[in-house]
């Protein structure tokens, strides 16, 4: 067995009901979630690897680096106790890794810390902050270990299922047409991303290059819908039978969904918004998707049918194959941890 990782947590950092972080389920244990919850064992590959890459010791100078035991929180008590613990560690001439998966972008100001985070911007990164994957569970297994690859359509053909500001025409008062002339919704404001869905569907839905499948829900997460399992499966169904899916940011500047088309073996149709995506140095991400830029929205069909027609039948399913491959290899939990 080549040499483990050896890592270093002290469960007296951890106070009670507080979860501990994924990192550390395969000495910790798995956290419990509802029978209903849809993504129940998304981590069970990783659990059975863990002990394989890691190695947990019990003296904070043996180890070459240290976890954060639960998930950085700008909340007062836990903002502190994660200061005190990264302090500790300085002390002893220790990194510690500190994982922080929010729609939030406030800096973390740990000087001695490795960060990976959800929401953050390209042009603001820093040199110890690293994006790292959104995780559901691993769709192709799930949905009865599927693994079609698609034959090219003659017309793109993208799928959406989700939430989005507004569909039809909407309304406003005379005051507020003249409002909205004088404002817009800032790119740090949690009602961003709902925004900038509706006005990439609202475009997409019009557009001749491309054919869409597109299922519009009322709120995020199928709001006002109480199986949930069902609507996973509608969600997971909608996306394995498009070729393309829209990927953009959610009310944090990153998407779970760009994990769940890779894990479809599809490919995203990805609205960069100053993003920071994980493994930039191990994966070419803009040879992997359609790659258009927040001020290329204009375009955003023609672009798609161009990249569409760009390649031939064989480079389409090659590019499928490729993307599954990618998120096994280094976005599902067990690929991105032990890598």
């Amino acid at each position: 067995m080549a040499d483990r990782l050896k890592i270093f947590s002290d469960k007296k950092w951890l106070p009670a009901n507080w979860n501990h972080v994924i990192m550390l389920y395969p000495f910790w244990g798995d956290i419990p979630l509802p029978s209903t919850d849809p993504d129940i064992g998304r981590f069970d590959d990783y659990i059975s690897k863990g002990k394989d890459i890691f190695e947990i010791v019990n003296l904070i100078e043996d180890c070459d680096v240290a976890v954060l035991p639960f998930e950085y929180d700008f909340e007062p008590s836990k903002a502190q106790l994660a200061s005190q613990i990264a302090n500790e560690v300085k002390q002893k001439e220790r990194k510690l890794v500190v994982f922080f998966n929010s729609d939030l972008i406030t800096d973390i100001k740990l000087d001695n810390a490795i960060v990976f985070r959800t929401s953050f911007f390209k042009s603001n990164q820093k040199v110890n902050e690293f994006a790292f994957p959104g995780w559901s569970v691993d769709f192709m297994k799930t949905y009865s270990g599927k693994n079609s690859v698609l034959s090219k359509p003659s017309k793109a053909k993208i799928s959406y299922c989700g939430y989005v500001d507004y569909l039809g025409e909407r309304k406003t008062s005379f005051f507020g047409r003249i409002k909205s002339i004088f404002s817009s919704i800032s790119k740090e404001s949690l009602e961003y991303g709902s925004y900038l869905r509706g006005k990439i569907v609202r475009s997409l839905l019009t557009d001749t290059h491309v054919e869409t499948d597109f299922i519009i829900r009322n709120g995020f997460w199928a709001q006002g819908i109480e199986d949930k399992l069902k609507v996973r499966k509608e969600y997971m169904e909608n996306m394995f039978n498009s070729p393309y899916a829209l990927v953009t940011r959610g009310a944090g500047n990153f998407s779970y969904r760009l994990y769940e088309v890779m894990s479809c073996g599809r490919i995203p149709v990805f609205i960069n918004t100053d993003c920071v995506l994980p493994l930039e140095n191990l994966i070419d991400w803009k040879k992997q998707m359609v790659w258009i830029e927040e001020q290329q929205l204009n375009q955003i069909g023609s672009i798609i049918s161009k990249f569409h027609q760009s390649i031939s039948e064989t480079q389409f399913k090659e590019l499928q194959e490729q993307n599954r491959n990618i998120y096994e290899t280094y976005l599902s939990p067990a690929g991105f941890l032990i890598i």
